[in-house]
């Protein structure tokens, strides 16, 4: 048993990831001008055509309509793109939507939203061909939220398509980017873009964009075999929770995350082997992640395999150590610690405990044991007791307990100081009101030991 009061074994920690998006969804901005493929006899195959405008079509987070008018075709690449395509009257003249999410990285201010998109919008064109007519970027208000609308005019001297009677086609992007509602590091942009020769530019090629990018509707995303097994594992529905983690692991066997989570399945319904086995399989696709480190450690020790679970407890304090100390504790690394402290008494390595207690008061750690038993670690296994130190470290125990048994471990530990110190009668006193105090039969055994101690 640990040192002055009782802890309870470290249990293992279900520490949830912010929401990732699925892996299919695009890291790339839209770039200086929306270079679509464009829709020809050659790619045909690939779109379908669409036989009614006024039938939704849904993404991931977004539900749109297809552009107005006929003609029109739709390529859907994946869950979180999709392109229209039509030609026009000629063989130069297409136009081309798109809808297609991408990652955004925190963003502070909408003034710091219109810089990143101008910055990623602004890319490296190919040399010499284009010529910028207008490029016109503005912050919106559209959605109540970040949103950017642009409009472009290129001259294209290099299209493949360029007729020989014409120097240039002209490329017509409009377009709106937006942060999605529903997930703030999800950009979503809408476009619609024409190209064609300069006499053959459609007259309101402005309005069919404007409606095309009015009628999208944003909508929460669909939720992952993974957040579907997350939701069942709160709910103690342990069999469904497995079901559709085996199923995310199926789609995507790099997903840790439900690696990470069937193994609390496999814990609660005391499967350890099994639990064991898949936090392990996460550290081997993401080393760094902190709680498997832990959460295996905690197995080993629930065992008493205390060189194993001191190697990973080790090495979730050596990946938590570039962490700020707020980061730390969202990130139950003072478990890792407390957890540290345990084995390194019962491998009676008792200066790294008293460093890791110390470590802990630094982080300001709120559980009042740690306080109490670093005091009792100091008293019983240090030559170097400072009388100032451990009583604000008793008081700041004090201050955080709140059961009538919590003080009479510390009014123990208290007896325990002052008898160190030589104050007999201090110490007979904190003894004595701890027996009062204490319910645990055992606990006043040792606390009459004590007394006998000093008065036989």
């Amino acid at each position: 048993m640990y040192a002055g009061a009782p802890t309870q074994a470290p249990q293992p920690k279900r520490y949830e990831e912010k929401r990732k998006m699925k892996n299919n969804i695009t890291r790339t901005f839209l770039v200086f001008v929306i270079l679509f493929s464009i829709y020809s006899c050659e790619t045909k195959n690939e779109y379908t055509k669409i036989d009614s405008s006024d039938k939704r079509i849904n993404i991931e987070g977004l539900s749109l309509l297809p552009p107005q008018g006929e003609g029109w075709h739709i390529k859907k690449k994946h869950a979180g793109s999709i392109q229209f395509a039509k030609l026009g009257g000629t063989k130069d003249q297409s136009i081309v939507g798109l809808a297609e999410l991408s990652k955004l990285p925190e963003i502070k201010s909408k003034e710091e939203f219109l810089a990143l998109i101008s910055k990623q919008r602004a890319g490296k064109p190919t040399p010499n061909r284009f010529e910028v007519v207008l490029n016109k970027e503005e912050l919106s208000k559209e959605n109540n939220d970040y949103c950017v609308r642009f409009h472009t005019i290129l001259k294209d001297y290099g299209a493949k398509n360029l007729p020989k009677t014409s120097d240039f086609l002209i490329t017509e992007d409009i377009g709106l980017i937006c942060r999605h509602p529903d997930n703030k590091k999800i950009g979503v942009t809408i476009a619609l873009s024409q190209r064609t020769k300069s006499e053959n530019k459609i007259n309101n090629f402005k309005s069919i964009a404007n409606e095309f990018i009015s009628d999208a509707k944003f909508v929460p995303f669909s939720k992952t075999n993974t957040e579907l097994g997350l939701a069942a594992f709160r709910e103690q529905a342990y069999e469904k929770a497995i079901k559709n983690f085996n199923k995310a692991i199926a789609e995507n066997p790099k997903d840790h995350s439900a690696y990470f989570y069937r193994g609390f399945c496999c814990y609660d319904q005391k499967n350890y082997p099994s639990a064991l086995s898949d936090w392990k399989k996460v550290i081997s696709l993401k080393k760094d992640y902190i709680e498997a480190h832990v959460n295996i450690a905690s197995i080993y020790l629930e065992n008493k395999d205390y060189e194993q679970a001191l190697i990973y407890v080790n090495e979730a304090i050596k990946y938590a150590s570039s962490l700020s100390e707020e980061e730390q504790h969202s990130r139950e690394v003072p478990t890792a610690y407390k957890m540290r402290m345990e084995i390194n008494y019962e491998l009676k390595e008792y200066d790294k405990v008293i460093q890791d207690g110390r470590y802990l008061v630094r982080l300001g750690d709120q559980e009042w044991y740690v306080y109490n038993n670093l005091v009792s670690d100091i008293v019983n296994h240090s030559t170097d007791i400072d009388r100032t130190e451990c009583v604000a470290l008793l008081k700041k125990a004090e201050d955080l307990a709140s059961e009538e048994e919590c003080f009479a471990y510390i009014n123990t530990t208290y007896g325990e100081l002052f008898s160190k110190l030589d104050e007999s009668n201090k110490a007979l006193d904190y003894f004595n009101k701890a027996f009062n105090q204490s319910n645990d039969p055992i606990h006043k055994k040792e606390i009459k030991e004590k007394i006998s101690k000093i008065r036989p």
